[in-house]
């Protein structure tokens, strides 16, 4: 199956969350911080945190220092999201005329192997605030872009979503020479560490612990790109 990627917009901001975010973290470490109650009132509380998730993702399309992608799957539902911010105004600049990318899931089944919905999405609080500090103190030279959504509708996971999300953005960062910074949970690493990250840090919770990773540019670094030319 061929998967689309493509800069999400406004009207698709009520499904991406319905389909793909709000299942896909659910029960992360991410959710659990993010939404610290019993797990018994998990079910009655869920529209008002599907509501929530909603007003923060639209808010984010609105952001120039954002940029947000959606995986399509052939009929055009989507089954993918990744997101990431600069500190400058490169991510406006890429939802508003970036390029699409097109992946194609193995058949031999190495795509399969991947844990696409593990990782960080947006965390409006806790950790995206650790992740701004980290940049700061740690990374200021660098100025990466820290990837912010990941996530991966869960009866499409293992089918190479999550690659094909990753492929498209190492792609953008290797063409602009810029470097790359995510919050991963243990689950999200292997992933990350196939596309040339590597971790740097813990930031550690009384749920569990993040790991800090940062990519360096194949340009700036002199290696060659691991991600697919666009199509």
């Amino acid at each position: 199956m061929a998967y689309s990627i493509s800069p999400v917009e406004a009207q698709d901001v009520d499904l991406l969350v319905r389909k793909v975010e709000f299942p896909a973290h659910q029960d992360s470490l991410l959710y659990r911080l993010m939404f610290p109650h019993p797990k018994e009132q998990q079910w009655e509380l869920r529209e008002d945190e599907i509501r929530w998730t909603i007003d923060g993702l639209l808010e984010t399309v609105y952001q120039e220092d954002e940029a947000l992608y959606k995986a399509c799957g052939e009929d055009g539902l989507p089954v993918g999201l990744i997101g990431w911010t600069s500190q400058g105004a490169k991510g406006g600049d890429c939802i508003h005329s970036g390029p699409e990318f097109r992946g194609l899931v193995s058949q031999n089944g190495s795509e399969k192997r991947d844990k696409e919905s593990s990782g960080v999405t947006k965390a409006m609080g806790y950790a995206v605030s650790h992740q701004s500090t980290w940049i700061s103190s740690r990374l200021a030279h660098l100025s990466p872009l820290g990837i912010t959504f990941m996530a991966v509708d869960p009866n499409h996971q293992r089918q190479g979503v999550g690659s094909t999300l990753m492929k498209s953005f190492c792609a953008y960062v290797d063409r602009n020479a810029l470097d790359a910074f995510v919050l991963s949970s243990p689950a999200g690493i292997r992933l990350y560490s196939r596309f040339g990250f590597r971790a740097v840090g813990v930031v550690e919770t009384e749920h569990g612990n993040f790991t800090s990773m940062l990519r360096t540019s194949g340009l700036v670094s002199g290696k060659t790109s691991s991600c697919p030319r666009e199509q």
